[in-house]
C-alpha cells in the first residue's frame, strides 16, 4: 500500500461510516482522489467492496509438513570416536539424550514467522490421534492458526526419528510423512477463501507435485508464492513450473541438482556459484536464495547475483542444519516489509546467526530483539 492508501484505510477503520467527502477534507485531497484510493484498496484486498468492509488483517499461509520429532543424541566413546552405530548395539550412557519436538518444515517456518510478527496460518495434514492433537495444540499455543488444516481419522501422524552424535552430524534418520498426500488440489479448493486473501503462500517441496502445480497455477499470478526446496531428489516435482514462484529458497544441493551441476560442492568458488544462479535463471527461476556453506548466502534475480558473507564463527553442525526454516521466515518478513537487497541479506544473516545462538535444533525461537541486536553487531553488509 502507498502511504496515502494507508491513511485512507486507517480513517475507514476508525469510522466505517465515514463519507468520501469527509475523508477528502480530513486528508486535504479531492473526493475523486479518495475514490481512486478506495478502488486501489479493493483491488489489493484490503477492503471487500464499496460498503467499506475491511478485510482481515494481512496474513501468510504456510503449506507443508508438521511432524512429531523424536531425536536421539548418543554420546561419543571416551576415546572421542563416533563409531557408535555398530549392528546390534544398544547404548546405555548417562550422557545420552532423547529429545521430543513438534517440528516439520511448515510448522517450523510458521512458528519462526509468527515470532517475527507475521500473522501466520498453516495448512498441514494432521491425524486425529494423540500426536496430531498435540501438534495442533503446539501450533495454537504459538498463535499459528490451524483452522485450514486437514484432520483425518484412522491415519498416522507425520513423524520423524533421528539418531545423531554430539560431535558430528546426523548418522541416520527415518520419516513417515505419507499423510501429506492428503493435501490435494481438491482439499485446497475447500480452503480457497484462506488462500485467496493470503498476502504470501509458502510451500515446502515435500508436497505432492500436483499440489505444488495447482497452487502456483491458481494463485501464482495474483500473489507471492514462495518455494522452500529442502531435498535434491524432489526437484522433479516443481522444475516444470519453476517460473511461477515469486521467490525460491533452495538448500545448496537442491540448487545444484536443479542447475544440473552435480559435481559442485558447497565450498565452491564464486564463479561456480554465479554459474549455478545463471543456469537456474535460464530455466525460469526468478528471485532465489541459497546458502553456501555455513556463513555465505547467495541472492540472485533479474540482473543480479550477490553473495553475502556473515561474520559468524562456525557453528556446531546440528545448529547449522536448523537455520533453513529461519531463513525462510526471514525471507517472508523481508518481502512483506519491502526491504532492499542489502537490508534483506543483513536480516537473513541475522536470522541465521540467531538460530546458532539459541542452540535449538528444531524450534528456533527467533526473537525480534535478538535479531535487532545481531544486526547492530554486524553493521552494514555488502556483497563479496
Amino acid at each position: 500500500m502507498t502511504a496515502r492508501e494507508k491513511e485512507v484505510l486507517e480513517l475507514i477503520k476508525q469510522d466505517p461510516m465515514i463519507s468520501q467527502n469527509e475523508i477528502a477534507q480530513r486528508l486535504s485531497i479531492t473526493r475523486s482522489s479518495v475514490s481512486v484510493y478506495i478502488g486501489n484498496l479493493i483491488k489489493k484486498g484490503k477492503m471487500r467492496g464499496r460498503g467499506y468492509v475491511i478485510s482481515e488483517d494481512d496474513y501468510s499461509v504456510v503449506i507443508g509438513a508438521a511432524n512429531f520429532d523424536l531425536i536421539g543424541v548418543i554420546d561419543v566413546f571416551s576415546n572421542g570416536t563416533d563409531k557408535v552405530f555398530e549392528e546390534g548395539n544398544t547404548f546405555f550412557n548417562d550422557e545420552n539424550e532423547i529429545r521430543i519436538h513438534f517440528g516439520g518444515t511448515a510448522k517450523n517456518v510458521a512458528e519462526n514467522a509468527t515470532r517475527l510478527g507475521i500473522n501466520t496460518k498453516i495448512i498441514a495434514a494432521l491425524a486425529q490421534d494423540l500426536f496430531g492433537q498435540e501438534i495442533a495444540r503446539e501450533c495454537n499455543q504459538h498463535s499459528i492458526s490451524t483452522e485450514a488444516c486437514f484432520f483425518g481419522d484412522n491415519l498416522t501422524s507425520s513423524m520423524y526419528l533421528e539418531l545423531r552424535s554430539r560431535r558430528d552430524y546426523i548418522h541416520t534418520g527415518v520419516a513417515n510423512v505419507s499423510i501429506q498426500k492428503h493435501i490435494t488440489p481438491e482439499f485446497l479448493e475447500t480452503k480457497s477463501g484462506v488462500l485467496k486473501h493470503a498476502q504470501q503462500i509458502v510451500m515446502d517441496d515435500g508436497l505432492p507435485k500436483e499440489t505444488l502445480e495447482y497452487v502456483t497455477a491458481t494463485y501464482g499470478r495474483q500473489k507471492q508464492v514462495l518455494l522452500l526446496a529442502t531435498q535434491a531428489h524432489r526437484v522433479n516435482r516443481y522444475c516444470d513450473f519453476i517460473d511461477r514462484f515469486a521467490y525460491c529458497q533452495f538448500n545448496f544441493r537442491s540448487a545444484v541438482a536443479l542447475a544440473r551441476m552435480e559435481s559442485i560442492s558447497a565450498g565452491t568458488d564464486m564463479a561456480s556459484v554465479r554459474e549455478i544462479a545463471r543456469r537456474l535463471q535460464s530455466i525460469g527461476v526468478g528471485n532465489m536464495l541459497f546458502p553456501i556453506d555455513y556463513d555465505k548466502l547467495c541472492f540472485a534475480g533479474d540482473g543480479y547475483c550477490n553473495v553475502y558473507k556473515s561474520p559468524s564463527p562456525k557453528p556446531d553442525p546440528e545448529y547449522y542444519q536448523g537455520s533453513r526454516d529461519a531463513l525462510m521466515a526471514g525471507l517472508m518478513y523481508s518481502i512483506a516489509h519491502g526491504l532492499s537487497l542489502d537490508e534483506m541479506a543483513a536480516f537473513e544473516c541475522a536470522c541465521r546467526e540467531a538460530t546458532y545462538r539459541t542452540r535449538d535444533m528444531v524450534n528456533m525461537s527467533l526473537c525480534p530483539e535478538l535479531i535487532k541486536s545481531i544486526r547492530a553487531e554486524m553493521g552494514s553488509l555488502r556483497p563479496i
